[in-house]
C-alpha cells in the first residue's frame, strides 16, 4: 500500500511564521461579479505572536454604477447595510495604517487581492486617494 501525501501550497507560510509573526489577515464581499470596485465590506485582523490583537471591520458603499447588489444572499449585505457606510477612499488611509509593513494573508487571497487592486486602481484614477492601498504581497 502507498501512502499519499498531500503538497503543501507554496503559498501558505509555516505554523512556525504564523505563530511568531504578526500578520494581518483580510476578507473582502463584494456586491456583485462585475469588479471588485463592488466591496461592500473589508474584515482586517491583526494577529502576533498567535493573538489577535486589533481588528478593522467595516461597511463599504460601492461607487454609483458598481452598486447593484447580487450577492445579498451570501452575505447579508445590501444597499440598505451600506447606505451610510464609508467609501473605499474615506477609508484608505485608515486600513493603509492598520496593515502598516506586516504580510497580509487571505483565505481567497487571488480574489481578495484582485479587489483590493481593483480599489485603489479606481480611486487612484479619480485622484480620491494618495497613494495605493495594498501592500505588495497578499498570500
Amino acid at each position: 500500500m502507498t501512502r499519499r501525501t498531500t503538497p503543501s501550497p507554496l503559498l501558505i507560510p509555516p505554523d512556525s511564521e504564523l505563530a511568531e509573526s504578526p500578520f494581518v489577515a483580510m476578507d473582502f464581499e463584494t456586491a456583485n461579479r462585475l469588479s471588485g470596485v463592488s466591496a461592500c465590506q473589508m474584515a482586517l485582523v491583526r494577529v502576533a505572536d498567535g493573538v489577535v490583537t486589533d481588528e478593522l471591520d467595516t461597511l463599504i458603499k460601492p461607487p454609483s454604477g458598481w452598486d447593484h447588489f447580487e450577492f445579498t444572499y451570501l452575505h447579508g449585505i445590501g444597499p440598505d447595510e451600506v447606505r451610510d457606510a464609508p467609501s473605499w477612499p474615506a477609508i484608505a488611509d485608515q486600513v493603509r495604517d492598520f496593515v502598516a509593513d506586516v504580510p497580509v494573508y487571505a483565505h481567497n487571497a487571488a480574489f481578495d487581492r484582485g479587489v483590493w487592486a481593483q480599489l485603489d486602481e479606481f480611486f487612484l484614477s479619480l485622484i480620491h486617494i494618495s497613494e495605493p492601498t495594498r501592500p505588495e504581497r497578499i498570500s
